[in-house]
């Protein structure tokens, strides 16, 4: 790979991550819904304060995953008398549920969601961090609730892991794969899960990302129609295009299949705005049933999945023409400029022709994610609507 495609790359990488009072255990028959509205709200509420790593609020949210994972009766990673596994800068929690099926015995999938957020600014504001991530934690308790009901005990153990200071280089889960007896643990799969319950730019309305299925067509196919039968689009991309922006990333350097699930950074990314009342919960529960199937099916699979590599797939294609198009569609509500929304239409009339004529090769990939990149990576960031002025009706 060129290093002008490495540069265009690595600017689109955070563009796709991108309360109440605390209560009682959820009682055992809630719905979905009502089990992950109550998670965010936990979370997010302004008593813990952001989550940040080594602060009383992350103690409480520690806490908040530990009684769970006990009432569910998951284990500790091996080896250790409780569910924290300290690592100096923070402290992950991880439990495991152990596989029904001795044939797979050692088989490792891990369901991963961050649990730390930004704690306070200078100023004393609290960052609630409900999408990011405490709806993927919500997510990852909804989980272990249901395949922890001894009907649903899937085939392969299940690790969950809550990681800490991720919003600090991804430091737990880099110190997770470190660990001596992770190393030589045989993890087959990652799902990893981070920001769920938005739309992507404010406008790609119900939609999922999903990250390494490139090479796997028929896994990718079984998750996209997993978010057909839950109403939810589904659009896959490459894991370079995504690049080194959550917990998965650690284990990519392992023989194992690594999925993330996002739905992108939003408007009040990264601000005291991400809060629990922002959420759209009904597309947080679709987002919870594509994961859960998803993460059923690897844990019940005959096969492992072998390790996929990002090539020139034309549904990778169609999702970033999708992007495009939508953000062309509603650029006062992106933010978009004129003259980027202008290359942004020259750009989408590209990708169409490519894909009606079937001319989609290495170079074509790389000249579109650049071109995609350069003129979209302003505004996941927040910055070109303080720069240049939004595209006026008649630009449009």
């Amino acid at each position: 790979m060129n290093l002008r495609l490495i540069c265009g790359l690595a600017a689109l990488i955070p563009m796709l991550v991108g309360g109440s009072k605390a209560a009682g255990l959820s009682a055992p028959g809630g719905g979905m819904s009502e089990e992950l509205i109550a998670h965010v709200r936990f979370l997010s509420q302004p008593d813990l304060k952001g989550r940040k790593p080594h602060s009383a609020g992350s103690r409480r949210a520690r806490r908040y995953l530990e009684d769970r994972f006990q009432a569910c009766g998951l284990l500790p990673w091996p080896k250790q008398k409780n569910y924290e596994l300290s690592f100096g800068l923070g402290k992950n929690v991880v439990g495991i549920l152990p596989g029904s099926d001795t044939n797979f015995s050692g088989d490792i999938v891990l369901l991963s969601a961050h649990y730390d957020h930004l704690g306070k600014d200078a100023k004393g504001n609290i960052y609630p961090g409900a999408a990011d991530n405490a709806s993927g934690v919500a997510v990852l308790l909804e989980a272990v609730r249901q395949l922890s009901r001894v009907e649903h005990r899937p085939k392969r153990a299940i690790a969950f892991a809550a990681f800490d200071a991720e919003e600090e280089m991804m430091l737990g889960s880099f110190a997770f794969c470190c660990q001596p007896d992770v190393e030589r643990a045989n993890i087959v799969a990652v799902l990893n899960v981070d920001t769920l319950g938005r739309d992507f730019l404010g406008v790609m309305r119900n939609t999922l990302f999903v990250a390494g299925t490139e090479g796997h067509p028929a896994l990718q196919a079984q998750v996209r129609g997993f978010g057909t039968e839950a109403g939810l689009r589904v659009l896959p991309l490459g894991s370079d295009l995504v690049g080194p922006r959550s917990d998965h990333v650690p284990f990519e350097a392992r023989d194992a299949l690594c999925l993330f699930f996002t739905c992108g950074t939003f408007t009040g990314y990264h601000t005291p705005s991400d809060t629990a009342e922002e959420l759209n919960y009904t597309n947080l529960k679709r987002s919870a049933e594509i994961i859960l199937k998803t993460l059923e099916a690897l844990a019940n699979q005959d096969q492992r999945s072998s390790v996929g590599s990002p090539g020139c797939d034309p549904e990778e294609l169609r999702s970033i023409q999708t992007v495009v198009s939508e953000v062309c569609g509603s650029p006062e509500r992106a933010g978009i400029n004129a003259r980027d929304l202008q290359a942004l239409r020259q750009l989408s009339a590209s990708i169409q022709t490519r894909l009606n004529t079937g001319t989609y090769d290495r170079t074509a990939r790389e000249e579109i994610l650049l071109e995609a990149a350069s003129h979209l990576m302003p505004y996941a960031m927040g910055e070109s609507r303080h720069t240049l002025a939004v595209a006026s009706p008649a630009q449009r």
